[in-house]
């Protein structure tokens, strides 16, 4: 019953090129809301390891342009060695998450998605900390995502004591699960992956643009 989210890389043209200005945009539809980026903007997306964006690059539903297929398999792939020389990192992006899920939560209750999201995020690190994939650990089984449900509801209907009471104790395992995970996985500056992410986005977008002058040209 979710509403489902896009993200969407697009190749930029030449006047978007020659005048310096890169397309970021949402857009709303009935079925959720489709977030169109330039592609030139996808290195650094990825490099605050931003859940949303990562999670792009390793979901098995995917649409690419026919021509651009060979870029968006090569992306796959570094995206994902990306996430597994980042987890240390990722950690810390996820459990700051939680700190707003929850600060969001305690200024705006009735908001029920807010404490789904939540207790997904709570799950994605006792995952990872379990020795999950970050695959593995993203996305939820038939039973985990029942069990999420069920808290939003209970916790819909309860009193703010046992609301503010649940929030203290899930700020608690989320500390732990990081504190855990962080005695395990050395923390990374390595960005060397980015920078080959990002020549072969411009790589690509030399190759799209060549193209598009070629056959504009030749008419």
């Amino acid at each position: 019953e979710s509403d489902i989210d896009v993200k969407c890389f697009v190749m930029p043209n030449f006047s978007s090129i020659y005048e310096r200005t890169m397309i970021s945009k949402e857009v709303k539809t009935s079925y959720g809301i489709a977030d169109i980026k330039d592609i030139r903007l996808l290195p650094e997306l990825i490099s605050k390891c931003g859940l949303t964006y990562l999670e792009a690059f390793v979901t098995d539903y995917y649409v690419t342009g026919r021509t651009a297929n060979n870029l968006t398999q090569e992306l796959r792939r570094l995206v994902n060695v990306f996430i597994n020389d980042h987890l240390h990192h990722l950690a810390m992006v996820i459990k700051q998450m939680s700190k707003n899920k929850i600060k969001t939560i305690i200024q705006h209750p009735t908001r029920k998605k807010e404490i789904a999201h939540l207790s997904r995020l709570e799950l994605i690190l006792q995952k990872l900390d379990a020795g999950l994939n970050f695959k593995e650990a993203l996305f939820l089984t038939d039973n985990e995502r029942e069990n999420i449900l069920v808290i939003k509801n209970d916790l819909m209907s309860t009193s703010s004591l046992i609301l503010h009471l649940h929030l203290y104790k899930t700020k608690t395992r989320i500390n732990d699960y990081y504190k855990s995970l962080a005695a395990t996985i050395a923390p990374t500056n390595r960005l060397d992956v980015i920078e080959y992410l990002n020549k072969e986005v411009y790589k690509s977008v030399a190759e799209s643009l060549y193209t598009d002058l070629k056959e504009t040209f030749e008419n």
